[in-house]
């Protein structure tokens, strides 16, 4: 399972190790294996590229982060967010 944040802070953790936590901000992701019994460490990646290239994003149910819904500020704070 991969816990991907766009937005605000997010803090997971694992039932079998609740003492460890994965602490992250926009942009950050954690890739999860079936069998973890630890949390794995946090990675960054591109939102840019990801928001780009996402068939949730662009068909889903996200409509405020679509390129053809978007205002002019919610661009301006996706660009300054995810650049």
């Amino acid at each position: 399972m991969k816990v991907i944040t766009l937005d605000g802070k997010v803090t997971s953790s694992l039932d079998t190790n609740p003492g460890k936590e994965a602490r992250m901000r926009p942009g950050d992701m954690v890739d999860v294996s079936a069998d973890a019994t630890t949390m794995p460490e946090v990675t960054a990646i591109k939102l840019g590229v990801m928001i780009k290239s996402s068939v949730l994003i662009n068909m889903g149910p996200f409509p405020a982060l679509r390129p053809s819904t978007r205002t002019p500020r919610a661009k301006r704070r996706l660009r300054s967010r995810f650049s």
